[in-house]
């Protein structure tokens, strides 16, 4: 553990000073290739996503907010630089014309950029609602909106990334390019819709199991489970109101009785609790 947490620092400052590069370039008037400080960030990127899970998997309860923060935090500054550097490569394409005696390097140019893309790493997608919002995310990002990819190769990475019931959805669709906005719109109207996102959310809160007494690594898992989908609903702009105090009850009672027992000591004095009241005992 000490030494996964010294490589997160170590590749965190490689992170952060990527990062930083790029947005540095992309502040001037007319930025440099960003291919090369692009394919570094995305190194360190993948990096720490890597040390990220093996250490909270591993971490005590008191430490688990802390880095799942961090982590998000990172991936946050990721997804955002990636939007900017492609808002740049978009409008710097759509504003000039490359003249004919350019015209093989341009083609040459272009034929690189679509080997990159097609070798950008996305994560798979097996038809879990919770997990389309990140899925798509990344997808768009990386293959949907760039100009210069054909609508057959982006199909083709479509389905290299879609496993279990998300590719049943499009599986009757011929792998051709006329098929591809089908294939997305098919896809927005099953895990798209915002409304139904939330609602499995709470579904997902709902079915949390209940932790086994004396298991120290299922209350862990609980207190991440119950994290993420609350951090889900805020991003998704549910009133924290909604669900602030009627998941109290829901969640104390999945606890072990010993745990539920000092969680009813702890909170007497109190005239008012709310979910994050419990996590935050729980981490504790």
């Amino acid at each position: 553990m000490e030494k996964d947490l010294r490589l997160i620092e170590i590749y965190s400052n490689r992170f952060r000073a990527a990062h930083e590069l790029i947005r540095e370039e992309l502040g001037k008037p007319e930025p440099a290739d960003l291919d090369e400080p692009l394919e570094n960030l995305e190194a360190q990127w993948d990096s720490l996503i890597g040390l990220y899970d093996t250490v909270i998997n591993g971490s005590e309860v008191e430490h688990l907010e802390e880095r799942v923060n961090s982590m998000e935090d990172c991936r946050t500054q990721y997804l955002a630089i990636r939007r900017a550097v492609e808002k740049v490569r978009v409008k710097a394409s759509s504003s000039s014309a490359p003249s004919r005696s350019t015209a093989d390097t341009s083609q040459n140019a272009l034929a690189t950029a679509i080997a990159k893309l097609t070798a950008t790493k996305i994560p798979s997608f097996a038809g879990e609602t919770v997990k389309w919002p990140e899925f798509w995310g990344i997808y768009q990002i990386a293959i949907h909106d760039q100009p210069v990819l054909p609508d057959l190769k982006k199909f083709i990475r479509l389905k290299e990334a879609l496993t279990g019931e998300a590719v049943s959805i499009i599986e009757g669709l011929p792998l051709t390019s006329a098929n591809y906005a089908a294939a997305i719109d098919l896809l927005k109207l099953h895990y798209g819709s915002t409304e139904v996102i939330i609602q499995e959310n709470y579904r997902y809160l709902y079915n949390l199991p209940a932790v086994p007494p004396g298991n120290h690594l299922a209350l862990k898992q609980f207190l991440i489970n119950g994290e993420v989908r609350i951090r889900s609903l805020e991003s998704l702009g549910v009133p924290y109101s909604n669900y602030a105090k009627p998941f109290v009850s829901l969640f104390v009672d999945r606890l072990p009785r010993n745990v539920r027992t000092a969680w009813y000591r702890f909170s007497a004095d109190k005239e008012e609790s709310d979910v994050k009241d419990v996590l935050a005992f729980i981490r504790r």
